[in-house]
């Protein structure tokens, strides 16, 4: 799961609608996804637009974060949870910053799911350098 908004992440002449897992370029993004797909471990992408996002959902670039007017909210979150399934897992591991962190624990709040939160708390080269250890 992410934190980083892809306005100006992308390449000009991208199409207007990409793959989720496609939309975002950053380093901690792509080391997101090595970790989760290193471990074999199936991966949502949790968007400050659109909440939780399968790789290959359809998105277009946005600038809202966290908290802002037209963000996600937790209420919309647990929705999308029950629909993609989430309730089927014992733990889950959310490799994102505190705002995403706390709006996950929110949405989840009423279910038995251990969430782990590596990352949550640190500044971004503290990230890496968590998801670099944890790769080993």
């Amino acid at each position: 799961m992410h934190e980083e908004k892809n306005l100006g992440c992308r390449p000009p002449n991208t199409p207007e609608y990409v793959a989720a897992k496609d939309a975002y370029v950053g380093a901690l993004f792509k080391k997101r996804v090595e970790y989760a797909t290193r471990n074999s471990y199936p991966y949502l992408i949790i968007s400050a637009k659109s909440g939780l996002l399968r790789p290959t959902d359809k998105i277009s670039n946005y600038d809202i974060k966290i908290g802002d007017k037209d963000s996600i909210t937790a209420e919309t979150i647990r929705e999308q949870a029950e629909k993609l399934g989430i309730a089927k897992y014992q733990k889950i591991i959310v490799l994102a910053s505190t705002k995403y962190c706390e709006m996950l624990r929110e949405a989840l709040k009423n279910t038995n799911i251990t969430i782990e939160t590596p990352l949550e708390g640190h500044p971004l080269g503290k990230m890496i350098a968590i998801l670099n250890s944890m790769l080993q």
